[in-house]
C-alpha cells in the first residue's frame, strides 16, 4: 500500500521530488511513522494510478528512513 504519491507529467522529467507527510493518499498512515520504505517510480502508459500494460517501472529500492541522501 502506498504511503506516499506524487503525480508529474512526462513533459517534467527529468525531476526531483521530496516525498512528505503530504503526499499521503491515506491520512491515518504517514511516511514520518515508519522506518524504511520501498521507493519505486512508473510512467504509466494510460495515465492512470493503477499498474497496467506499456507502463515502465524503476526497480524498488528500500530506503531507511529519515534519508541521508537522495534515493
Amino acid at each position: 500500500m502506498p504511503v506516499a504519491v506524487e503525480k508529474h507529467a512526462l513533459s517534467e522529467l527529468p525531476l526531483t521530488v521530496t516525498l512528505d507527510d503530504g503526499d499521503s493518499p491515506m491520512p491515518t498512515m504517514k511516511l514520518s511513522e515508519l522506518k524504511q520504505v520501498e521507493v519505486s517510480a512508473r510512467i504509466s502508459a494510460n495515465g492512470q494510478a493503477m499498474p497496467g500494460d506499456g507502463d515502465i517501472a524503476s526497480p524498488a529500492v528500500r530506503v531507511a528512513l529519515p534519508a541521508k541522501s537522495p534515493v
